[in-house]
């Protein structure tokens, strides 16, 4: 149902055209590690929030998870809000009082998705950070499990 991308290579390289190309053929989503660069030695291999949506904008046909809410912060969610195709998860670090409820005020709470981060992290963290938002009901559960089954054809 996906492609998970990970550190390896930055969103941006060339190398990635066939394997997007692949995943809008067989309507797979792809989900780009991502977070928030400062070291920019590493770029060379790790994508920054404006490395995955230049990736999302030469792929537009194909749904793509933008993970580590902590990890891309605000600047992560103001760069997936233009993009229609691109969905920001929630996993990475631990959770940062509103930054759940603002990347919901800014791209809807049908773009937002729960990870998990395993094994990294634990789950009944991962779980609270979105049981625990200022969010409604339905949008925690859309957050929760709604927006993946969408998402991967699961309904």
């Amino acid at each position: 149902k996906g492609i998970k991308l990970e550190i390896c290579n930055n969103a941006r390289e060339a190398c990635l055209r066939p394997v997007m190309e692949a995943a809008r053929r067989w309507k797979l989503v792809v989900l780009q590690h991502a977070w928030s660069q400062t070291n920019l030695r590493q770029r060379r291999y790790h994508s920054d929030p404006a490395d995955v949506a230049t990736l999302a904008r030469r792929h537009p046909g194909v749904p793509s998870i933008m993970p580590h809410l902590t990890g891309i912060g605000v600047r992560g969610v103001l760069e997936a809000k233009p993009l229609r195709n691109v969905f920001v998860a929630t996993s990475g670090g631990l959770p940062e009082e509103g930054l759940l409820e603002y990347a919901v005020e800014q791209l809807g709470a049908e773009r937002v998705l729960y990870g998990s981060d395993l094994p990294g992290r634990a789950p009944s963290v991962a779980i609270a950070r979105i049981r625990g938002a200022r969010l409604t009901a339905a949008e925690q559960q859309q957050i929760l499990c709604g927006n993946a089954a969408r998402l991967l054809g699961l309904e």
